[in-house]
């Protein structure tokens, strides 16, 4: 479980703007004060037709652009085509993809590498003349072969675990972590995260009263 940095870094990918599997990277000019406008009308349309303010910096750190986010996006495909103008077709296949990834269910392989190169063939088809993003690359040419080499359901394997846990990991470096040198502390928070996550340990583990308040109030 690691996120796209990590990827980079542990692949000896350089720039962020190109792919870790296959090391491809989109190159070419744009105009940017074309690009600012165009953006800018979109995020306004975005405000005042569905609420949702997209890619603004958040007070903390990162932006906008999270899950809470991409859920009412996908939720309202027609009205996304309308604002941005893309194939509502191509943006409910989309959904349909992430939806599938994120579950925490088994995918049939064959049939799910077939839906991502149909995708991206009509991605090709309709917007040939822009160079597909590393996400959008990833997403559909890669997937597949990454759910097929993982022995876990890819929504196990999200990132959403290791952002729980940064509190833990800042509880247990503190706490429970000798500080005589980098490797005895990281070999102790490795050693507790591993025994706080041993499924034997955490079944027997109270559940606390207002996490379970949480998950009612979200199912």
């Amino acid at each position: 479980m690691m996120d796209g940095k990590t990827c980079n870094v542990l692949t000896e990918t350089a720039s962020s703007q190109a792919c870790n599997i296959c090391k491809w990277q989109a190159r070419g000019t744009t105009l940017k004060n074309q690009v600012k406008e165009k953006k800018k009308i979109i995020t306004d349309l975005f405000y005042e037709k569905m609420g949702l303010i997209m890619d603004q910096p958040k007070q903390g750190g990162g932006n906008t652009n999270d899950g809470k986010t991409a859920r009412k996006f996908f939720e309202s495909p027609e009205i996304v085509s309308e604002i941005t103008g893309l194939d509502k077709e191509l943006i409910e296949r989309f959904s349909n993809i992430l939806k599938t990834i994120s579950s925490c269910h088994y995918i049939n392989i064959d049939t799910f590498r077939k839906y991502c190169m149909e995708t991206a063939r009509r991605c090709i088809e309709l917007y040939g003349w822009y160079n597909m993003s590393t996400s959008v690359h990833k997403l559909l040419i890669h997937s597949s072969d990454i759910i097929e080499s993982v022995p876990l359901p890819m929504g196990q394997l999200s990132e959403d675990v290791l952002e729980a846990s940064q509190k833990e990991y800042k509880n247990i470096r503190l706490m429970h972590s000798r500080k005589t040198s980098r490797v005895n502390t990281n070999t102790d928070i490795l050693h507790w995260l591993c025994f706080n996550s041993d499924p034997l340990i955490s079944q027997h583990r109270p559940v606390k009263k207002n996490i379970c308040k949480d998950l009612i109030m979200l199912l």
